[in-house]
């Protein structure tokens, strides 16, 4: 948080003398490799993403889920996108071949034993789709490995 030096301190106040900084963004182009039919009003749309990398032969490994950063309209977007991918669905899991790249930003990335890759991207959020890029131009789990370094 960062306070204008000038103005009164009042205790549990923000107001506009008070700005909330936040880290700077990195970003990954990772596989969309699954996903999750949302609940209520979402029912009918994808709401969670599972984000996977390259292993560096033909197949991909998680590194976590997206939800945060979509809107209403972008979900809608994201899901007629994503459908014709679909290769099994499981309740709300869904399973979702390797065809689409979607831009993830994330604050950290940690290790962690829920994830086939090892580690978890801390905060993702959805960035944008990264129609320039195929499945195969996306990053890999050696790229995770050195920003992990």
């Amino acid at each position: 948080m960062l306070k204008n030096p000038q103005s009164a301190y009042t205790p549990g106040k923000r107001g506009q003398n008070w700005l909330k900084r936040k880290p700077d963004v990195e970003t990954l182009d990772c596989v969309v490799t699954g996903a999750e039919w949302g609940e209520g009003r979402r029912a009918n749309l994808l709401g969670t993403f599972e984000i996977s990398v390259s292993d560096g032969s033909d197949g991909y490994v998680s590194v976590g889920k997206v939800a945060t950063g979509v809107t209403d309209e972008q979900l809608e977007e994201l899901t007629d996108l994503l459908e014709p991918h679909i290769l099994a669905e499981d309740g709300t899991e869904v399973e979702i071949e390797p065809a689409v790249v979607f831009e993830v930003g994330y604050e950290e990335i940690q290790v962690s034993p829920t994830y086939e890759s090892g580690y978890a991207l801390r905060f993702p959020r959805f960035v944008s789709v990264r129609e320039d890029k195929a499945p195969d131009d996306a990053d890999s789990i050696d790229r995770v490995d050195q920003l992990t370094e």
